[in-house]
């Protein structure tokens, strides 16, 4: 036997809703949503004061609901915490042991280059000194990327002298005043820098182009590229010391990049190695040379044979 449904309603013991109630209760409910949404969005103190006492009213009831779930929730955060204290324990001993085996060979190898030293006579390497200076103001546009530098001459600031951050190499010295000194940046287009790069020590030189990822050109013939590889500084024209980290390479469509470790962003220091750089020096005696036969005074003897 079948029975429609408003028998079914009536057997039951429930009566159907009369027509048209669904439709009138669900625009009050939007009108109500939309209602309470534009109450929480004013700032009138009257909604204030009405939100505050809701939640002064709603506040203890959710936290003595909350109590009894209080147990659970540190022994959860404990258990988490156990099972993080494991897994850190496993992790350091695993680099504990892997720091061994590198301390090993590097004692190794600390020996044999001793010994080779001593028999090749060799000349230790120049201990650089450096200082930590401020940093005044920074320029960064289309045709200048550089930063201005609270350093002085009167504090030892010559040109030339590499620039770096914690994180690596910055620049170099390219003005240097009585009040301040100015980085030219690698990332400058007139930046030009000898590095290598790989396993294989493939030389190429870092050039800028006012980007944050300088260029890798003058690569050998036959190079191999991969992405991830250390850049460093290769000493060669005594610009910068040999050894140097910049950062690591990526390729583009537009060729190899090498992505910096060092960028000013927010730093306010950074440290101005006191190395002299050789072929500057050179320059200068040149300059020097040259200039004193002009200024030197002509003698009596000079004069008088003059025509």
């Amino acid at each position: 036997m079948s029975f429609n449904r408003e028998e079914r309603f009536a057997r039951g013991g429930f009566q159907p809703l009369p027509a048209g109630t669904f439709s009138l209760r669900l625009p009050v409910l939007f009108f109500l949503s939309f209602a309470l949404m534009a109450l929480s969005r004013l700032d009138h103190p009257a909604v204030k004061e009405l939100r505050a006492e809701a939640e002064a009213i709603i506040a203890p009831a959710l936290g003595a609901m909350m109590l009894p779930l209080d147990p659970a929730r540190r022994l959860a955060r404990q258990v988490q915490s156990s099972y993080d204290g494991f897994a850190e324990l496993e992790r350091l001993k695993s680099d504990n042991q892997r720091l061994k085996q590198w301390e090993s060979r590097a004692r190794d190898l600390e020996r044999k280059i001793g010994e080779l030293a001593t028999l090749t006579k060799a000349l230790e390497q120049q201990k650089i000194d450096y200082r930590t200076v401020r940093v005044v103001a920074t320029a960064s546009g289309a045709f200048l990327n550089s930063a201005l530098l609270e350093a002085v001459t009167e504090h030892g600031i010559k040109i030339g002298q590499p620039v770096l951050s914690a994180q690596g190499l910055l620049g170099r010295i390219v003005e240097a005043g009585r009040r301040t000194s100015r980085v030219l940046l690698l990332t400058d287009i007139n930046s030009r820098v000898p590095v290598t790069f790989g396993q294989a020590q493939t030389r190429a030189i870092l050039a800028g182009d006012n980007g944050p990822e300088p260029r890798l050109v003058h690569l050998p013939p036959g190079a191999t590229f991969t992405a991830g590889e250390e850049i460093l500084t290769t000493g060669l024209g005594g610009m910068f010391p040999r050894g140097l980290r910049i950062g690591v390479t990526a390729d583009s469509p537009r060729g190899p990049r090498a992505v910096l470790d060092a960028g000013l962003g927010d730093l306010e220091y950074v440290s101005v190695l006191f190395y002299d750089n050789p072929g500057l020096a050179l320059a200068s005696e040149l300059r020097q040379g040259l200039s004193e036969p002009a200024s030197r005074p002509r003698s009596g003897a000079d004069r008088g044979a003059r025509p």
